[in-house]
């Protein structure tokens, strides 16, 4: 009688366990913020900015001009400074589409590079073709409805460039912070939720900023575990029926 009380409690915490987490896709945004006490790189809708979805190579690529640095780690807030610069964030990646033809993975890399002028930032200055921050893009996340339609989030990790060189950003794994990206497209050409035909989408902002520990993902093995077990008491009900 105990061996089958301690059964039935298990069955029913599995299943608990798997009902929980089925809602938790890869469609739901990271919740990508910014970090106070580092730097906060915010990219403004500007001309040429923009995202750029490609279905039949599964390419993902992003182009977003920075507006401004802020580092936010002084009493007062030092910004990106300089005349006829320009810095922009490229990101291409490779998407693998899952059986529900929704991003299951990405892969690619992210760059922010001075493509013009010079930029001075915290006193040190950086000259054209500079890579500010480089690194690669390992998570993705996106909005399918309501307000967060067309937004986009990412996670970086390998940083490096110049600003982490010179002690100005976090390299990954320094305080358990890394680089997280979020990017909102304000027009909409093509994107309704579906990852099956191309879509551009223009005048985009976001941010940049270093972020805490990423949540540990669900492990696979725990939902065959809790599907297999509701099975199994399934079968079980019936058999007694």
């Amino acid at each position: 009688m105990f061996r089958k009380k301690i059964f039935e409690l298990l069955l029913l915490s599995c299943c608990f366990f798997f009902v929980l987490n089925s809602g938790h896709g890869h469609s739901a945004l990271l919740g990508i913020s910014e970090d106070l006490d580092y730097p906060l790189i915010l990219f403004g809708k500007v001309s040429g900015a923009g995202i750029k979805y490609d279905y039949k190579t599964k390419s993902f690529e992003v182009v977003a001009k920075d507006i401004t640095i802020k580092l936010t780690d002084s009493s007062e807030p030092i910004y990106l400074s300089g005349t006829g610069y320009e810095t922009t964030l490229f990101m291409k990646l490779t998407i693998t589409l899952g059986s529900d033809n929704k991003p299951s993975s990405v892969s690619g890399e992210m760059k922010e590079v001075v493509e013009k002028g010079n930029v001075k930032i915290n006193g040190k200055t950086y000259g054209t073709d500079t890579t500010l921050i480089s690194g690669n893009v390992y998570q993705f996340g996106w909005g399918e409805s309501g307000d967060a339609l067309g937004s986009f989030d990412f996670r970086i990790k390998d940083i490096k460039g110049a600003l982490v060189t010179d002690g100005i950003w976090p390299p990954y794994g320094i305080d358990n912070r890394e680089t997280g990206i979020f990017l909102f497209a304000e027009k909409l050409n093509g994107w309704n939720g579906s990852w099956t035909k191309d879509f551009s989408l223009s005048r985009v902002k976001g941010q940049k900023a270093p972020i805490g520990t990423p949540p540990v993902p669900l492990p696979h093995t725990a939902i065959l575990l809790g599907s297999g077990l509701s099975m199994l008491g399934i079968l079980r009900f019936r058999r007694k029926k």
